[in-house]
């Protein structure tokens, strides 16, 4: 906590310090150039017969955990033998439901030392690692909505957001702010949207976007201010279509990529003083997906490929230079479901599928580790 809040205190000094308030650059801070970037290369665990899907974060130092193989109707605690390059398998909970691994999955960060929780198309498992309890809502009755996306806004309160998205094209999407409980659960908020409206949130903070249109809103779906979406807004005309965005959760910034006809770009916004936030442009190249490791240093970003930018308060922009991991593995296809993070070390997994020389598949995880990627960084 002392060192988190070093952190913060550094960077509003460097922020108040800077001449940058108020402006907007849109000229790229980085060249997107995978020739030319450091590149960290991952270390590679062979997962022999089974083909490791539907990765995810765990409460666990440097280990992963899954809902399908190798379990049986189980979660399973995937560690990593760095001295054998070989995977370890744990059974973590068994059977606490009729289908552990079935439905449309989206799994949350990591939120709790001892809680996880994730969907399956329709309900919400918050399942207790201690007692092994499960306690499985049902976030829609129905059939017209399933559920595509769930963030954490108060991990102690346990609150929680739902994106519900419709299976007609005649229909609208509806977010959902949920609060769970030993008496069961309760909607704070709820809001429908066009179906091609966007979710992120941060702490107590629901963002939704749609188009070049984005708004703030807290735990009740009551617009609020916020210096992202403030500046955002005074900036949208230069932006046609935004749906990818992520806050980090301790600093004062921000990013988000553009996607339109002819314009992929990844950008920032920073607010040093949240009264004159700054528009930066990062890539003349977009990312797919974004997420900090758990420790805020790393943000890593994936699109056709991997890339991650170390996290630096002394500087006013706060993203050093991007280390190239690789290419995007093409099967299993995915950035959510297929990708997970550790912690001590803090680094990032991906599995991976081939055919050997008798069309047979195989499987492996690919596993890079940050604390390597020290070395590669820009001084």
């Amino acid at each position: 906590m002392i060192k988190q809040t070093a952190l913060i205190l550094l960077s509003v000094f460097i922020c108040l310090t800077s001449n940058l308030y108020g402006d907007t650059i849109v000229e790229p801070l980085y060249i997107w150039n995978k020739a030319l970037m450091p590149k960290l290369e991952p270390v590679i665990y062979p997962t022999g017969k089974y083909q490791i899907m539907n990765i995810f974060d765990f409460p666990a130092d440097n280990a992963i955990a899954t809902t399908r193989e190798p379990g049986n109707n189980a979660i399973t605690l995937i560690g990593f033998d760095e001295k054998n390059l070989k995977v370890t398998y744990k059974t973590i909970a068994k059977d606490f439901t009729g289908s552990v691994g079935g439905g449309k999955q989206r799994y949350l960060p990591v939120f709790s030392e001892d809680t996880i929780g994730y969907t399956q198309t329709r309900g919400f498992i918050l399942l207790d690692l201690k007692t092994k309890k499960c306690d499985y809502h049902v976030i829609y009755s129905g059939f017209e909505l399933h559920i595509v996306n769930v963030g954490v806004l108060d991990a102690e309160k346990k609150i929680f957001v739902f994106e519900l998205f419709p299976s007609s094209h005649e229909m609208n999407s509806i977010m959902r702010i949920m609060q769970f409980s030993d008496n069961g659960a309760e909607i704070l908020g709820e809001k429908e949207v066009a179906r091609s409206t966007y979710l992120n949130y941060t702490k107590n903070t629901v963002f939704l976007i749609r188009g070049n249109d984005l708004k703030a809103y807290d735990i009740h779906f009551k617009e609020i201010d916020h210096p992202f979406s403030r500046k955002f807004e005074q900036e949208k005309n230069r932006f046609a279509d935004v749906d990818n965005f992520l806050i980090h959760p301790d600093l004062p910034f921000g990013v988000f990529t553009e996607y339109s006809k002819e314009i992929n770009e990844a950008w920032m916004i920073s607010w040093c003083d949240p009264a004159n936030p700054v528009l930066q442009k990062l890539f003349n190249q977009g990312v797919d997906f974004y997420k900090f490791s758990y420790d805020g240093k790393w943000l890593f970003g994936i699109g056709e490929q991997i890339v991650i930018m170390p996290v630096d308060p002394e500087l006013p922009h706060f993203l050093g230079a991007p280390i190239l991991l690789g290419e995007n593995p093409v099967y299993p296809s995915g950035a959510t479901t297929t990708k997970a993070i550790t912690r001590n070390p803090a680094g990032l997994v991906a599995p991976e599928w081939k055919r050997d020389s008798k069309g047979k598949k195989v499987g492996f995880l690919k596993k890079w580790d940050f604390t390597e990627a020290e070395k590669l960084i820009e001084k």
